[in-house]
């Protein structure tokens, strides 16, 4: 090994120079400072790259999982086209709803996004979502008291209108 400060030839294992005093164990330590950087600079490289690609394939790439969609029946209300008003002017049979997924009643109770009906058939309230999707004829929200006739799906429980006639 050379020494840095005289330019002397050393032996490999000697801590100072033989010729100028120099200590020689600095001089190594300062001579792999840039290898231990470098190594560093590389690791620490590395590690952005992998953590941006993670970032990549858990944010970025869309959801693969299959999502269940509740399909919307062709013939929504198709079943009461042939009901109408009996000669007492109710729809549907005295203790009978109307239909499987529809209602007759009056609104009891109108809060945002639900409305309880009770039926004038059968005397039970259903609590029945309503939304964006909601068709109203006439097109207009009913009011407490008014009699309605509502066309729902069941989703999971939960009672969604999908038609709410308003009948006077």
């Amino acid at each position: 090994m050379q020494c840095p400060q005289c330019g002397k030839e050393t032996a490999a294992g000697d801590q100072r120079c033989s010729a100028c005093g120099h200590e020689l164990t600095k001089a190594l330590t300062r001579l792999k400072n840039p290898l231990v950087r470098k190594r560093l600079f590389l690791l620490g490289g590395g590690l952005l790259v992998v953590f941006g690609v993670l970032v990549f394939l858990f944010f970025l790439l869309p959801d693969r999982t299959k999502k269940e969609f509740v399909r919307r029946p062709a013939n929504l209300g198709g079943e009461l086209t042939g009901e109408g008003p009996d000669t007492s002017g109710q729809f549907g049979r005295k203790g009978v709803e109307i239909g499987p997924n529809a209602v007759y009643g009056q609104i009891t109770l109108i809060r945002r996004g639900v409305i309880t009906v009770k039926s004038l058939n059968t005397g039970k309230e259903y609590t029945i979502y309503v939304g964006h999707r909601t068709n109203y004829t006439p097109r207009r929200y009913p009011v407490v008291g008014e009699k309605v006739k509502v066309v729902y799906i069941d989703d999971k429980g939960q009672l969604k209108a999908t038609q709410v006639e308003i009948r006077t």
